[in-house]
């Protein structure tokens, strides 16, 4: 039997968020309709539920202004700061925690905290530029979150990162090696929502971004870094490295590298358990 057949552009009706019109010259009248599957958040992750100061234990509903000079021996908690240095070129500090804290600037091209000291720790606190929410131009970021690799003499011992926010920047946390292979540890943590730098700047996440010679002692656990970036998310690009451990992540973005660890030498005890791609 002869079937019905109806003519109609379909791109003139109702669409859903799951719909969109699109120039397509093979189409009939130029113009299609493109099916996308809904974003689904992961779940059990980092995310905007469980980190930064918002969702310190004990957060008292509001920050207060924090200024003068970072003293060892001391923890700062729900501090609103903008930039800031932890001990200086000439100060190394040891001791030092951020607790429920924020960091915010915009400063293209220019570091949010620098790092000059020994035991350092950041935690259930939030890194981001000084707009009220993504997407973050060139114009409104700023470069790093964390430097301790060298860049303005920075230099860091231990160093735990945990629970914390990062968004708006263009390299997250810049590191070298120290004396001993002090343990530095990033968990809890979720990195998202770079600043498009229109390819003015590498965009990385953690790692180390210059000729630092043989060094390592990192865990990276249980992040969630879906941030795009035009180099590399997990972002070592040197060495050779010894003991790195990458456990429990969830890693999602990119342009570059989803993980980059070694470019010299022969890497040691490097170690990949549990991540989702």
């Amino acid at each position: 039997a002869a079937g019905s057949v109806v003519s109609r552009e379909v791109e003139s009706g109702t669409k859903t968020s799951q719909a969109t019109q699109v120039a397509d010259t093979s189409a009939s009248g130029g113009q299609a309709v493109m099916f996308t599957a809904p974003a689904v958040a992961p779940s059990g992750w980092p995310d905007a539920t469980n980190t930064g100061y918002l969702n310190a234990p004990g957060y008292p509903g509001s920050l207060h202004a924090c200024s003068g000079t970072i003293q060892s021996n001391t923890t700062y908690s729900y501090c609103d700061f903008s930039q800031i240095k932890v001990g200086d070129e000439t100060t190394t500090l040891s001791n030092v925690s951020f607790y429920g804290c924020r960091f915010k600037v915009s400063a293209p091209g220019e570091a949010m905290v620098r790092v000059y000291g020994n035991n350092i720790s950041f935690d259930y606190s939030t890194f981001q530029p000084n707009v009220s929410a993504p997407p973050v131009t060139y114009n409104q970021s700023y470069q790093y979150a964390i430097i301790a690799d060298g860049g303005y003499s920075t230099h860091v011992g231990a160093l735990t990162v945990d629970h914390s926010n990062f968004w708006g920047f263009h390299d997250a946390i810049p590191l070298a090696g120290a004396s001993g292979n002090p343990l530095r540890t990033i968990k809890n943590s979720w990195f998202h929502d770079t600043a498009d730098t229109g390819g003015i700047a590498h965009v990385d996440g953690i790692g180390d971004l210059d000729t630092h010679g043989a060094w390592g002692n990192v865990t990276i656990d249980h992040n969630r870094m879906d941030h795009q970036a035009n180099s590399s998310v997990i972002s070592f690009q040197y060495g050779p490295y010894n003991n790195i451990r990458v456990t429990n992540n969830y890693i999602a973005g990119g342009g570059g590298y989803a993980v980059e660890i070694g470019g010299t030498g022969t890497q040691t005890n490097i170690t990949f358990t549990d991540n989702t791609y």
